[in-house]
């Protein structure tokens, strides 16, 4: 998990370190969780491997069942 967590841009893992440090409530970490997701989902490193997982099928049957990769 740490090498995978390694391999994502910095401030995507500085984001993940920030909630896995954070303390509170079940509710508390799941919004903190959320608004993190919401912070990186906008970074343009981000987009673009959106844009580029959609534009190879990404969401197609075959992706969301697990049958192409």
């Amino acid at each position: 998990l740490a090498t995978r967590i390694a391999s994502f841009p910095p401030h995507a893992a500085a984001l993940i370190k920030q909630v896995g440090q954070s303390e509170g409530t079940l509710e508390e970490t799941l919004n903190a969780e959320h608004r993190a997701f919401m912070v990186s989902s906008r970074h343009p490193s981000a987009q673009a491997a959106m844009k580029m997982f959609m534009e190879h099928g990404g969401q197609t049957r075959e992706v969301e069942l697990g049958d192409a990769f």
